[in-house]
This record gives C-alpha cells, sequence and structure tokens, in this order.
C-alpha cells in the first residue's frame, strides 16, 4: 500500500544517508571502545565522514579532464550502494575511504579553473553536512558492552568488567544490554534488589526485555517476590518454552516458589537442549 512504500522509502533514503554519517556505527567491535587496547587507533582518526566529502569534491573536479577518476569514483558509489542494501556500519565504508583517499591525491595534482575549485568546494562541504543530518543511529554503548561481555566470560574481575559497563552507561543510560550485563553482575555479588532494579530498565529497551524478565527470575525467588517470579515464569514460558536460561531458572522458581509442577522436569527439558548451559549447571547445582 502507499503508506508501507512510502514508510520503505524513507527507510532506503536514511539507510542512503547513514553512509556519510559523522558516526562510525558499529557491530560487534567499534574504534572508540578498543582505542584503549590498540595504539594505532589512538593515533589514527578513525572517523571517515570528512574524506568522503573531500573525496565527492575532488571526483567533481577532475571528472572531466582525468577519466581514469571514473575506477575510483565508480568503487566509491559501489560501496555506498551495498551499504544502502546492507547496514551501513562503520568499518564496511573502508573500501570507500580508500577510493576516495586516490580521488583526493589525484585532485590534488590537477590544474584547474577557480571556478571549478568553487564548484568542488560546494560539493564537498553539501556532503559534510550530509554528516551531521539527524537521521543519524547512534549506539556509542555498544562496543563497550561486547568488551565487558567478553571480559565476563574470561572470568575478569567484576570491578573491572562493571568500570567498562559504567562507561557504556554513561554513553547510553539507558543501554539494555549493559543494564542487563551489570544486572547479572549484582546477582552475583548477592545483591537481588539492585540487580531487579536494574533488570526492570534493562526490560524497557526491546533488545533485552525477554533476557532481562528471564535473568530477574532468580532475583525475584532470592527476594521472596514468589507469586510474581512464578506470573513472570509463566508468562515467558509461553512465550518461549524452548529457552535453556528460561527454563532454568523456571526449575529454580518451580522449587522455591512452588506452584509449577515438578522442578526436574524443566531441568530435563533444558538438559536436552544444551546440557552445558552455564545457567542449567547452575540451576542444577542450585536444586541438589
Amino acid at each position: 500500500d502507499a503508506g508501507g512504500s512510502a514508510a520503505m522509502a524513507a527507510h532506503v533514503l536514511r539507510k542512503a544517508a547513514l553512509f556519510w554519517t559523522s558516526d562510525e556505527r558499529g557491530s560487534n567491535h567499534t574504534a572508540q571502545a578498543e582505542r584503549e587496547f590498540a595504539t594505532l587507533l589512538r593515533l589514527v582518526p578513525v572517523a571517515g565522514w570528512w574524506l568522503l566529502a573531500l573525496g565527492a569534491g575532488a571526483w567533481w573536479l577532475t571528472r572531466r579532464r582525468t577519466p581514469g577518476v571514473a575506477v575510483p569514483a565508480a568503487a566509491m558509489a559501489a560501496t555506498w550502494f551495498a551499504l544502502t542494501v546492507f547496514f551501513p556500519v562503520g568499518r564496511y565504508r573502508l573500501p570507500a575511504l580508500v577510493a576516495a583517499t586516490v580521488l583526493v591525491g589525484i585532485a590534488a595534482a590537477a590544474r584547474v579553473s577557480r571556478r571549478r575549485l568553487a564548484e568542488a568546494a560546494v560539493v564537498t562541504v553539501a556532503c559534510g553536512a550530509l554528516a551531521w543530518v539527524p537521521v543519524r543511529a547512534r549506539d556509542d554503548a555498544a562496543g563497550h558492552v561486547n568488551v565487558a561481555r567478553a571480559m565476563a566470560e574470561l572470568d575478569m574481575d567484576a570491578a573491572v568488567v562493571e568500570r567498562r559497563l559504567q562507561t557504556a552507561l554513561a554513553a547510553d543510560p539507558e543501554s539494555g544490554p549493559a543494564l542487563e550485563l551489570l544486572g547479572r553482575l549484582r546477582l552475583g555479588a548477592d545483591r537481588p534488589q539492585d540487580a531487579y532494579d536494574l533488570f526492570v530498565r534493562a526490560a524497557q529497551d526491546r533488545r533485552t526485555r525477554f533476557r532481562a524478565q528471564v535473568a530477574a527470575l532468580p532475583a525475584l525467588v532470592a527476594l521472596a517476590r514468589f507469586e510474581e517470579a512464578r506470573d513472570v515464569a509463566v508468562g515467558l514460558l509461553r512465550e518461549d518454552g524452548e529457552d535453556v536460561e528460561l527454563l532454568a531458572n523456571a526449575a529454580i522458581v518451580a522449587a522455591e516458589a512452588g506452584g509449577m509442577g515438578d522442578p526436574r522436569a524443566f531441568l530435563e527439558r533444558a538438559r536436552a537442549i544444551d546440557a552445558a548451559h552455564p545457567a542449567l549447571v547452575r540451576a542444577t547445582s542450585r536444586l541438589r
């Protein structure tokens, strides 16, 4: 329908504009979060929007007198098209940045009129302005959360992991992934009320709505909020009865709060899916 077509068109245009953005949108890794681990990243700029803008201006400046610029210009355009179709993650723009560097180098050696130079300057400024159009999709906390999660999986000191999560929350105070992981740390430190409060906040983020509620079940049991724990567990089991962590935590609720049947049934269902899951191992040890 017309509404769906308009929404799709707006979505595509937004993704096309994100190619020029000043944000280095990350996924599993972000240079901003990992600079402290790599000297090179501390020394070089990690934002490439200005180079893309210069490359576009350089192409305009040299396109008539230097036919060879069509090759790096095509590479830059192909990267732009590909990221519009897929996703404009910052590091995926690297081929375009290489092409832009070539274009700038060619333009630096070119002899052109003042009029052409002025035109190229307008193109550069226009593309640079796109970097600040309010279509940006910031997620500055993501890289720090991923580093914190890796630290936690390596059993590093909880205080070190928490400092990294606090850095994430300074960038985005309502980051669901950061709040959820911090809640798990607090629960492990036998601070169920603090953990529960963090899980409630994490559940407001659509990315962690389900996982935060699952993680909150042992906190509710520790707080002796048995009826609430049962209600949450039953609702989540209706939503996904094959989630191993949920089944393991449901066993804890069934054992401590009652009213949900035999806890061993939940453990057996979880064991059939993933016998080595950490949540299942913890629940089995607790209910022995």
